[in-house]
């Protein structure tokens, strides 16, 4: 994969999951400061974080897929 490719996707999954990761460290304390279903919930928080974090991913390498496939056709 040339990295050209790879350079513009790369720095957008990076922001996208620096602000996830940032998000997430924000909103954990009030969480888990919940008497009863506080650990319950971060668990969730935590499970849809890395959901989101994998998914973040999968977009930025098939958007490579498809830069790669650009640069192939042009030449």
């Amino acid at each position: 994969v040339p990295w050209g490719a790879v350079r513009l996707p790369a720095v957008a999954v990076a922001v996208f999951e620096i602000a996830l990761a940032t998000l997430f460290v924000a909103l954990a304390p009030h969480l888990v400061s919940l008497r009863v279903f506080g650990p319950f919930v971060t668990l969730f928080a935590s499970f849809t974080w890395l959901s989101w974090s994998f998914q973040i991913l999968l977009v930025g390498a098939s958007w490579v897929r498809e830069r790669v496939g650009e640069m192939e056709a042009q030449g």
